[in-house]
């Protein structure tokens, strides 16, 4: 019986998502003078206050109730991962603190789950560029889950990337100009796992252009040219940065 309740819940929590996302949705478009509606606009307004209290309100309760689902795995893992995917929803429209609210109690029942512990560190990043007087809490948490994620799972290269991406804006932000090295050794982590994948090249080139090594900046943009298509929007953007790092030296 406890079950069927925290299921009902799931989907509860699932409807309430579906509509709230269907209406931030809605307010994508631009509006001009012409054919701006006020209260229209109040009404949608109203409408997303109200949605949000009732799922964070549903969200509290199903907090409370997590452990009334007991100690079966198959329970816990159906809940974690619908809360996963919720929360990913949320993240695809920056509804970044519900989301949040998503994944944390997906880590209450998984608590050492990779995939989890990476959102939270990825939405934790996102938030401190939002909101960023808060910037060091909140890249300081996302650097603990991130950190979590790979003593978790050492093979699951999302969290080595996240990281030093983090590292990175850690020192271009001048929030702390002692991270590159970190970054550098996490994204040749990433890369060691993903030799193919051009982003990583980028920030790998980026990294030790910052740290003053030009001509390994260039090895690691023409990693990127052996990578792609010779046409593609990659293969410009390295060569143009190539030749733009060569005009320095």
């Amino acid at each position: 019986m406890k079950n069927i309740r925290v299921i009902a819940f799931i989907i509860i929590i699932f409807s309430i998502i579906v509509v709230l996302i269907n209406i931030v949705g809605r307010r994508t478009y631009k509006l001009t003078e012409k054919d701006m509606n006020l209260d229209k606009l109040l009404e949608e307004r109203d409408a997303i206050v109200e949605l949000t209290k009732k799922y964070l309100k549903t969200l509290n309760m199903l907090k409370d109730k997590v452990r009334q689902i007991g100690d079966r795995l198959e329970n816990k893992l159906i809940l974690a991962r619908q809360m996963e995917r919720s929360g990913d929803m949320l993240n695809e429209k920056q509804l970044w603190d519900l989301a949040l609210k998503n994944y944390s109690i997906g880590l209450e029942l998984l608590p050492q789950d990779p995939y989890l512990n990476y959102k939270m560190g990825l939405v934790l990043s996102n938030m401190g560029t939002l909101y960023f007087s808060n910037v060091e809490d909140y890249w300081g948490k996302a650097e603990t889950y991130y950190l979590n994620s790979i003593k978790f799972s050492p093979s699951f290269s999302s969290s080595y990337y996240g990281l030093a991406l983090l590292y990175l804006n850690y020192y271009e932000k001048n929030i702390n100009k002692n991270k590159l090295n970190d970054a550098l050794f996490y994204i040749n982590k990433y890369i060691n796992l993903n030799s193919k994948d051009p982003k990583a090249y980028f920030v790998k080139g980026r990294i030790l252009y910052l740290m003053g090594n030009k001509n390994m900046a260039i090895e690691a943009y023409n990693s990127i040219l052996n990578i792609v298509k010779e046409s593609s929007p990659e293969y410009n953007n390295a060569l143009k940065i190539i030749k733009e790092i060569k005009g320095e030296m």
